[in-house]
C-alpha cells in the first residue's frame, strides 16, 4: 500500500510551501531555512548527514539549470571531506542551504513560467537571481577545493560546470552589477566567500 502524498507546509504559517529567491515563505515572508518534522517528505538525507540541499526541494521537479547547481551541492554535501570541513565552519551549511533554497525558487519560477525546462538559458533569470547563480558556483568552486574530496565528487562537479552560463563574459559581469550588492539574506554569505579567478574571454 502506498503511502498517501504529503503536502510541504511553510513552518511559521502552514501555507503550502513556495520560497521567494531570498528563501522566504511567498505567503507570510517568514525566512525557512531547513524543514525537520514540519510535514515534508524527506529525500533520504537528514540533517546530520552534511546535507547542503533541504528535504523540501524536489530537485527533479527544477529545470535543468537549477537542476545542475542544486545536484552538484547534494552531492558535495555527500562527500566526508566536505561534511569535515563543514563542521569546522560553524554556520557555514545552513547558510548554503538556504541559498540552495534560493537557487531551486529561482528554477521554479522558470519552471511555473512556462519556459522549456531542457532549453532555459542564463538570460531567463533576473540580475537578482543571477546574482544568487554567481555565489552558488563560488561555494561550489570552494567546496571542490577542500583537501580530500574524493574523485568521484570531482567528476561529478566537473560535469555541471560544463553546463554553468559563460559567467566571465563581460554580458554575465554586467548583468551581475545590476543586482547590486544582491539579496540582504545572503550578503554575509557573500562577503565570506571567495570569488573565484573568472577566466578572461575575447569580445566578439
Amino acid at each position: 500500500m502506498s503511502a498517501e502524498p504529503t503536502v510541504r507546509t511553510c513552518p511559521n504559517c502552514g501555507a503550502p510551501l513556495q520560497l521567494d529567491v531570498e528563501g522566504r515563505c511567498r505567503w507570510c515572508q517568514a525566512y525557512v531555512d531547513t524543514l525537520p518534522g514540519a510535514g515534508g517528505a524527506t529525500d533520504g538525507l537528514s540533517d546530520s548527514s552534511g546535507s547542503l540541499v533541504p528535504d523540501a526541494i524536489d530537485t527533479l521537479a527544477l529545470p535543468v539549470s537549477a537542476l545542475h547547481y542544486t545536484n552538484s551541492l547534494y552531492h558535495l554535501g555527500r562527500d566526508p571531506a566536505v561534511q569535515d570541513y563543514l563542521g569546522r565552519t560553524p554556520g557555514l551549511r545552513p547558510a548554503i542551504r538556504s541559498l540552495s533554497s534560493a537557487v531551486a525558487a529561482a528554477g521554479a519560477r522558470l519552471r511555473d513560467a512556462g519556459l522549456d525546462p531542457w532549453n532555459d538559458a542564463a538570460d531567463d533569470y533576473t540580475p537578482g537571481e543571477k546574482w544568487l547563480l554567481e555565489l552558488a558556483v563560488d561555494v561550489i568552486v570552494l567546496l571542490d577545493a577542500v583537501d580530500g574530496v574524493s574523485a568521484a565528487t570531482r567528476r561529478d562537479v566537473a560535469d555541471f560546470l560544463q553546463f554553468t552560463p559563460d559567467m566571465g563574459s563581460h554580458w554575465w559581469r554586467k548583468q551581475i552589477e545590476k543586482a547590486g550588492a544582491g539579496p540582504a539574506a545572503f550578503q554575509q554569505l557573500r562577503a565570506e566567500i571567495p570569488p573565484r579567478p573568472v577566466k578572461k574571454h575575447h569580445v566578439m
